[in-house]
C-alpha cells in the first residue's frame, strides 16, 4: 500500500491558520489601537457648545521605567459602583479597563475643562471624611 502525501494539505492548513490569525490580530489592533483615540475625538467634537480645546485629550504613552505612585483614597459606595458600571460600558466597546485607568481617564477629561466647568464638576462631588474608620 503506497504512502499518501499530506504535505500539500498540511501547507494549505497552515496557510489558512496563518491568515485567520493575521485577521484576528488586525481586528484586535483596529479595536484596541484606533478606537479609543477616535472615541475621544468624537467626544471632543460633540461638545459643540464649547470653543475648541487647545489641549488634546489623549493620554501620553506610558513606558516601562516610568515612575508609578501607589496611593489610596476613600470614596462613597455609589462612586465605587459607578466604576463597575463604566467598566461594563467599556466592555461593550470591546475594551477592558482597570479602576486605575478609569480614574486616569477622568483626570485627563478634568484637565481639558476650563476653570468654570472644572468648578461645576467639583461642586457635584460629594465630600468624604478622610482617613480610615475605627475598627
Amino acid at each position: 500500500m503506497p504512502k499518501k502525501s499530506f504535505t500539500g494539505k498540511l501547507h494549505r492548513t497552515i496557510e489558512q491558520q496563518d491568515q485567520t490569525l493575521q485577521d484576528r490580530f488586525t481586528a484586535a489592533d483596529s479595536l484596541l489601537l484606533n478606537s479609543p483615540k477616535e472615541e475621544l475625538k468624537k467626544h471632543a467634537a460633540t461638545s459643540a457648545d464649547k470653543p475648541p480645546q487647545k489641549k488634546a485629550i489623549i493620554a501620553p504613552a506610558f513606558r516601562d521605567g516610568d515612575l508609578v505612585v501607589r496611593d489610596t483614597f476613600s470614596m462613597p459606595v455609589g462612586d465605587y459602583e459607578l466604576i463597575d458600571t463604566l467598566k461594563g460600558k467599556a466592555l461593550k466597546q470591546m475594551m477592558t479597563v482597570t479602576k486605575s485607568e478609569l480614574v486616569r481617564a477622568g483626570l485627563l477629561l478634568l484637565d481639558s475643562l476650563d476653570g468654570k466647568d472644572l468648578k461645576l464638576a467639583l461642586i457635584k462631588v460629594e465630600k468624604v471624611k478622610t482617613g480610615r474608620r475605627p475598627l
